[in-house]
């Protein structure tokens, strides 16, 4: 790799010193090795959470006529074992592990992201259509490759909605006027290496220091934008612009035929709680293949599922729940709402305790978390076997007690965390049999709806000040410590309402949210 030839990649970045960097690394790139052949597919996706949206993508494919090769690269073992290899084989898909390949072709990052243009740039293709795991073909894409405007220039692009500001400082820095078009969209690329081989390792290397260039840019997308002006190569950027559906951008051909939806939101779960989604083409064959998936494969469980005792007794009867709700008086009107909400379920508000922050300092952050300590400590003065812990801006599923105390893992003593809001985190794996995913400690973000044995509200407690952070960071890391899988109840039972985040995060919420939903 040139970044190996490269002094300033020992620096560190600023807006002002990367263009020495990567203008150095134009003049080291070797030229195109010669030694790649033919056309293929490539999609990034391993991991419980991609799997399946990856296992939908191929199906389409093959269903629709496409006879390409398909490589799916994934980073590791852990993210693709052998019975997931095993399901993938009668499609024709070979698996690449990018952790192995790296050992032979070093790169400085690879992540989620980095891994798309690593990808492009290393599988045995000299054609390539990459897809994103979560894109939905409509139509077999081999025609895409004869069309005459990617002869013409070896790459075809598709538009993102628009173009974002923060971005602007990078093409300033590079010297390349921002082009009056829309950003690239990622979710599908086509490329032919030997055409545009410098643009193509230019982008990977804006990915390999994507510590610093993901400060302005989304992920790896217009990183190709960036590469392919910088090196002044030619490309074909498809005019027809995405068609919205719900969790769903709709890209065209140059004929305005619909040939890819991707669903950049709502991806494909395989506990089966997508959301219908109007105008979304073989969206019942979709579903076949998930519940297809469901049968033969148990989601990844068995990887992350270790022989460590139960630290909590086993519930006879209905489980002990105290709830606590955080709240502050500049938030009354906020609270009122919740607990009307909360008033609609067959949870009885008035056993809810709510904790007001009463301190007066500036920093609305550091007010939040204590009182979320305060909240937790009171819980431990109850009797409580388990305690939600919940913020005040929040609707609720109808049948929350009932949904929650018909849950398995609470009668089996299984809990120490678990979400009853999940904001799209990534899961480590589905639990099929318990209606949940398995979230890794550090993954989690939010503490809208936290469910923690008393065991691990007293662990918390006790080392609140041992974690840095607000309340969700704490909460979560601490609760990671005693070395049970922290559970996310599927589908979420409490959704985050509102338009804006109180503590100036951006704002999430549970697109698997049901509000009737009952177990």
């Amino acid at each position: 790799m040139a970044i190996a030839k490269n002094a300033y990649d020992q620096q560190q970045f600023t807006i002002h010193n990367a263009r020495m960097a990567w203008e150095r690394f134009i003049k080291t790139t070797p030229k195109y090795p010669g030694r790649y052949q033919g056309r293929g597919i490539v999609i990034c996706g391993g991991g419980a959470k991609y799997f399946t949206c990856a296992w939908v993508c191929i199906n389409m494919l093959r269903r629709l006529g496409c006879r390409l090769p398909v490589q799916l690269w994934h980073l590791g073992k852990r993210e693709l074992d052998g019975t997931m290899r095993a399901l993938l084989s009668p499609l024709g898909v070979e698996c690449i592990d990018a952790c192995q390949v790296r050992k032979r072709r070093p790169v400085r990052m690879l992540g989620g992201w980095q891994l798309k243009p690593y990808a492009i740039l290393h599988c045995r293709f000299e054609e390539v259509l990459l897809l994103d795991a979560d894109n939905v073909p409509v139509a077999n894409p081999e025609y895409l490759f004869e069309t005459p405007r990617y002869q013409a220039t070896g790459a075809i692009f598709w538009p993102d909605y628009g173009r974002v500001p923060k971005a602007q400082p990078v093409w300033r820095s590079c010297r390349v006027p921002r082009p009056n078009e829309p950003e690239f969209e990622s979710g599908q690329i086509l490329v032919n290496k030997r055409q545009c081989w410098l643009a193509l390792r230019l982008s990977l290397w804006f990915n390999e220091n994507s510590d610093f260039y993901y400060q302005y840019l989304h992920g790896d997308k217009e990183t190709f934008h960036l590469a392919f002006r910088k090196i002044r190569k030619s490309y074909a950027l498809v005019d027809k612009p995405i068609h919205r559906l719900i969790g769903t951008m709709c890209q065209h051909d140059f004929e305005d035929n619909r040939i890819f939806q991707h669903r950049n939101t709502d991806k494909w779960n395989l506990l089966s709680v997508n959301k219908r989604v109007q105008g979304f083409w073989y969206e019942a064959q979709c579903r076949k293949y998930v519940r297809q998936l469901q049968r033969v494969w148990d989601g990844g469980i068995r990887l992350i599922q270790k022989p460590v005792p139960k630290i909590n007794a086993q519930v006879r009867g209905k489980p002990i729940l105290q709830a606590v709700m955080i709240s502050c008086p500049e938030r009354t009107d906020s609270l009122r709402k919740t607990l009307r909400n909360l008033a609609r379920t067959d949870w009885r508000v008035e056993s809810v305790h709510v904790e007001m922050d009463r301190e007066t300092g500036p920093d609305h952050r550091d007010r939040q978390t204590r009182t979320a300590f305060l909240a937790l400590d009171w819980s431990l003065s109850t009797d409580a076997e388990y305690v939600l812990f919940l913020e005040d801006d929040l609707s609720f599923n109808r049948h929350i007690r009932h949904n929650l105390e018909g849950w398995k893992p609470l009668w089996n003593g299984e809990v120490t965390l678990a979400g009853l809001y999940n904001p799209g985190l990534r899961e480590s794996a589905y639990d099929l049999r318990n209606r949940a995913v398995v979230v890794e400690p550090d993954s989690v973000f939010g503490s809208q709806a936290f469910l923690m044995s008393r065991h691990t509200v007293e662990f918390v407690v006790r080392h609140w000040n041992r974690v840095g952070g607000m309340q969700d960071i704490k909460i979560s890391r601490l609760a990671g410590r005693l070395r049970h899988p922290i559970l996310y109840h599927c589908p979420s039972l409490i959704q985050h309402v509102g338009r804006s985040s109180v503590w100036g995060g951006s704002f999430h919420q549970a697109l698997d949210f049901d509000p009737y939903w009952k177990a």
